[in-house]
């Protein structure tokens, strides 16, 4: 018998498996962060142009809130300002 590697479960699929389980929307999600519902969707399916560690925090930080586990290892430690300053 062969044994298989545990499968990496990242911080797109903590926030998938926890917006299920509590029947949380995207927009829901987005509007508890302060992001588009279309910034969530991109970020989600890992289709955002820009990997950013602010977004990363912003979902680690609700989705501790909704008491799921995130270890500080799951959060992106890349950063790229993606937002326009604010005027």
């Amino acid at each position: 018998m062969t044994a298989h590697a545990p499968t990496a479960i990242t911080l797109r699929d903590l926030a998938n498996i926890t917006m299920e389980k509590g029947g949380h929307t995207q927009r829901d999600l987005a509007k508890a962060i302060g992001y588009s519902q279309g910034t969530i969707s991109a970020w989600l399916s890992d289709k955002y142009p820009a990997r950013t560690k602010k977004v990363d925090i912003a979902v680690a930080a609700w989705l501790r809130k909704q008491g799921t586990a995130v270890r500080p290892d799951d959060v992106s430690d890349t950063y790229f300002e993606t937002r326009p300053p604010a005027a």
